[in-house]
């Protein structure tokens, strides 16, 4: 008893000098750390104050920069722009970046010469601003960055000289200058906001002193406020930035220190506590348990003292340790069992994975052989088809004969677009499906398809009629070609479909603002009908309303997939409306962008006048081209503009033509008998010959995927011609050729 008091006194000793050693720590770390932090106000408040123009500079320097020695601004200025040029370009480009509100275009003497603003595109309204105190002021440093109140907004400006390229080089007199401006609103502060999430900027006004924060740095409630001036262009502040940052670990710092020093003095109390238990258990409880195992002739009773690193315990393990072998012996056996099995197990499901990857990488390079291979042999006859009524067209016809090449041209290039289904199916399927914008004339577009029908559906005894929308006094600007494959796929089906009745196109304008106008077209058609069963998968790949429609009527149930995909890539949609055996309606919405209506952008057809004389005497061109049908277009079209040519069979004999003799320009045809135009082409880099080296080789491939292309280009061929050709795009790219001559 005498040793166990002795030991209590010992214990409580500890934890009265552990309990005032710690309330000293404490009060003096808080004392210190109150100092700190108080004296880091300045340090922290310039930071801050720094950190935030950097932010505001760095939104619009770069921006402001690079329209300042922008030539057309400079002539803006001089008069030798017009202001609705300029108000175009400022619209389309400057005004498109979400910071800039307000544009100011202002003369030497910095009085306004022109403005703009994003919200409405009307003049900004004059700068409010005395142009004298302007001038001299920008006269002093014309890079200049101040807020200012305009039109009852507060409005950041950014200001910077403008000169000409020209004139940057030889004076450094400025023609005028260009300010920009951005509103201090809402969405302002929240990007400032958003640098810092214990950092809170807001707005003040100066006029209001008790608005304005003054500083502080309160270690109680931890958070630091101080206010920013925001100066005009004299440096007198027109309002300010209240900033307070947040310090949470100070609100809990004192909770904490208090906190943790209790608990450390209860810890150490809980520790001697433990201690003075656990001398009893370790001396007098492992003497226990042996004596009991010894006398029971058992170590069942030792089980607790193999957990303990005494000596006790090791003397414990070592009586249990025979008993315990056989058991810890047949689970190693049983877990190593187990784990071949797993190891097993994963090797063989490897080997399937690795067997899945060959065959799905065989697949898509067969997939891919396929297409390149069909869309070679469809589309070179289709290129004899389109370059004969290309030449057509060239020649004097009356109306009726330009009227039947049209539609043969029209039809042609419409069987193009079906024979491609099949490769934009693909694509659509890879993700790789890409749409070429330009200007059309929506009528012309959608007549041009209706006529296309109009033969089947006379033929039909079909009522048909079309019904254009309101006349648009500006051309649209999107892919007529998708818009064309998916109205002549939908008036196809609404003719296959129908044996008696109408079938009727129409489009009409639903939405429309300046930038861009919703088109509504429906197909109706008063033929079968689809049950509500049938309009859920429609638009299925591969699929028909049922395998009696199939049998029927026929197709590959493909069409309206692509349509719905392209439609839907273009950020369309499309659907049906049905009852069977009453008809059905087709509707598709799609927007278009607008462009300025002009001869040019305006009409998407065939032109069939006569353009102006093209002529590229003195030009001399070798074409690589076996089939007889493709060599005849290429080379009228060549001959009616003046440019000598020679045709060679194969690869063979355009190298020896090469060799002996003198040329411009190679058309070089890919699939080719004896010598194929890839070998050819190497051949031609290879050459020691520098001409021949350095000879300019077009491939003139019937294969369209871009993939194909963009491997032509990185084999060493300058340009491609996709067959079927566009003679006007021919005679652009020869063009080049002819010029570098």
């Amino acid at each position: 008893m005498k040793i166990r008091h002795q030991l209590l006194i010992v214990i409580l000793s500890i934890v009265v000098i552990v309990s005032g050693v710690s309330y000293y720590i404490k009060s003096s770390v808080s004392e210190k750390n109150k100092d700190f932090l108080t004296g880091e106000l300045t340090e922290t408040k310039n930071s801050i104050s720094k950190k935030t123009f950097e932010i505001i500079n760095k939104k619009s320097s770069n921006l402001l920069y690079n329209y300042s020695v922008w030539n057309n601004m400079a002539n803006l200025i001089n008069q030798k722009k017009s202001s609705a040029e300029i108000h175009e370009e400022l619209s389309n480009t400057l005004l498109k970046y979400e910071q800039v509100k307000y544009v100011w275009v202002l003369d030497k003497a910095a009085r306004d010469f022109y403005s703009i603003n994003a919200d409405n595109l009307n003049i900004a309204g004059e700068l409010q601003m005395k142009p004298g105190l302007l001038n001299y002021s920008l006269q002093i440093s014309p890079f200049r960055h101040f807020f200012i109140n305009h039109n009852n907004s507060l409005l950041e400006v950014f200001t910077a000289p403008v000169q000409s390229t020209e004139m940057a080089l030889t004076s450094t007199e400025p023609t005028g200058y260009i300010m920009i401006g951005s509103i201090v609103d809402s969405s302002y502060l929240t990007e400032l906001n958003e640098w810092e999430k214990e950092i809170k900027f807001t707005l003040a006004n100066t006029a209001a002193k008790d608005e304005l924060f003054a500083d502080e740095f309160n270690t109680s409630k931890g958070f630091l406020q101080f206010s920013v001036p925001l100066n005009d262009i004299s440096n007198k502040p027109v309002a300010a930035f209240n900033v307070q940052k947040k310090f949470p670990v100070l609100i809990s710092y004192q909770e904490n220190i208090n906190k943790y020093m209790l608990s450390f003095v209860g810890i150490v109390f809980v520790i001697a506590i433990i201690t003075y238990l656990s001398i009893r258990k370790i001396i007098i409880y492992p003497l226990k348990q042996l004596t009991l195992s010894l006398q029971n002739k058992s170590s069942q009773n030792l089980a607790p003292l193999n957990k303990e690193t005494t000596e006790f315990g090791e003397l414990s393990k070592l009586i249990t340790n025979f008993f315990d072998q056989n058991e810890i012996l047949a689970i190693e056996i049983e877990q190593r069992k187990m784990s071949e099995a797993h190891l097993q197990k994963a090797l063989k499901e490897k080997e399937i994975a690795d067997v899945e990857k060959i065959r799905a990488e065989q697949s898509v390079l067969a997939k891919s052989q396929f297409l390149s291979t069909m869309s070679h042999e469809i589309r070179t006859p289709i290129n004899g088809v389109i370059g004969i009524s290309n030449l057509l067209m060239e020649e004097n016809l009356n109306a009726r004969q330009a009227e039947y090449v049209k539609t043969l041209n029209f039809s042609a290039q419409n069987l193009l677009s079906i024979v491609s289904d099949i490769l934009d199916f693909s694509k659509i399927e890879a993700g790789k499906m890409e749409f070429e914008k330009s200007s059309f004339n929506l009528q012309e577009v959608s007549q041009n398809v209706f006529n296309l029908f109009e033969q089947k559906a006379q033929e039909k005894g079909i009522e048909y009629s079309f019904i254009p929308g309101k006349a648009a006094a500006f051309s649209y600007y999107g892919d007529h070609h998708r818009l064309s494959q998916v109205l002549s796929n939908l008036l196809s089906n609404a003719l296959k479909f129908t044996d008696a009745g109408r079938v009727e196109l129409s489009y009409t304008i639903e939405k429309e603002n300046t930038d861009e106008v919703e088109v509504k077209f429906m197909i109706k058609d008063s033929g079968i009908g689809l049950t509500n069963e049938q309009q859920l998968k429609i638009f299925e790949s591969f699929s028909q309303a049922d395998k009696h429609i199939t049998a029927r009527y026929g197709g590959t149930g493909l069409g309206l997939t692509i349509c719905k995909k392209l439609i839907e890539m273009q950020g369309g949609t499309i659907a049906v409306q049905s009852e069977f055996g009453k008809g059905s309606t087709f509707i598709v919405t799609i927007k278009y962008d607008k462009h300025a209506f002009t001869a040019e952008n305006g009409n998407a057809t065939i032109d069939l006048e006569k353009t102006s004389v093209k002529n590229l005497k003195g030009l001399k061109i070798l074409v690589a081209e076996d089939n007889h049908v493709n060599a005849m277009v290429l080379t009228r079209f060549l001959n009616k503009w003046n440019i000598e040519n020679k045709v060679a069979k194969d690869g063979v004999e355009a190298i020896e033509l090469l060799k002996n003799e003198s040329f411009d320009v190679v058309l070089m045809d890919l699939q080719m008998p004896n010598m194929d135009g890839h070998q050819a082409m190497k051949i031609i880099r290879d050459s020691a010959e520098r001409q021949i080296k350095n000879m300019p080789v077009i491939a003139f491939t019937a294969d369209a995927l871009l993939e194909t292309q963009k491997k032509l280009i990185s084999t060493g061929f300058d340009n491609c011609m996709t067959k079927p050709f566009n003679p006007d795009s021919l005679y652009k790219l020869l063009s080049k050729y002819y010029s570098a001559a």
